[in-house]
């Protein structure tokens, strides 16, 4: 049976409304015995205002993966690791290092689909455009303004 570790991320707001731990925990557990998958563990950052590389828990969890303790990271939500696309983009890709993939509860969702659908696409332009650039294409082909060559 393949494994999961469940990653759960509240502050105080959220406590209250659709984001709370339990209703986190409840969905992310639901989702795990929907997909026939075990739970390696459940990792949570419940203090608020902390930065996004200073959450003990989500650190534990990147160490855990890079060890391939799990198949998958189950979050609610996607914001759930990151509000900064940023951070977001730099979670998955070291996931995607270790050959781990991230699921999300709410993946259905047009925007959460949208959204990695975009991030992919950026990596896929960065590659080519590297690859050009390795190959001596540069961005154009035409050459510079007011460059003279000998």
């Amino acid at each position: 049976m393949k494994k999961a570790a469940i990653y759960i991320r509240i502050n105080r707001i959220e406590e209250k409304n659709h984001c709370s731990y339990a209703v986190q925990e409840k969905e992310t557990k639901k989702y795990l015995t929907k997909r026939h998958l075990g739970l390696a563990e459940l990792y949570a950052d419940i203090i608020p205002g902390m930065k996004d590389n200073k959450r003990p828990a989500l650190q534990k969890l990147l160490k855990d993966a890079k060890a391939k303790k799990f198949d998958f990271v189950v979050v609610y939500r996607l914001e759930r690791i990151s509000n900064n696309i940023k951070t977001l983009h730099a979670f998955l890709q070291e996931l995607k290092k270790s050959g781990i993939e991230l699921k999300s509860v709410e993946e259905n969702s047009s925007h959460e689909k949208l959204l990695i659908q975009l991030l992919n696409l950026f990596d896929e332009y960065k590659r080519l455009l590297s690859n050009a650039i390795k190959q001596g294409e540069g961005y154009s082909k035409s050459k510079p303004y007011n460059l003279k060559t000998a």
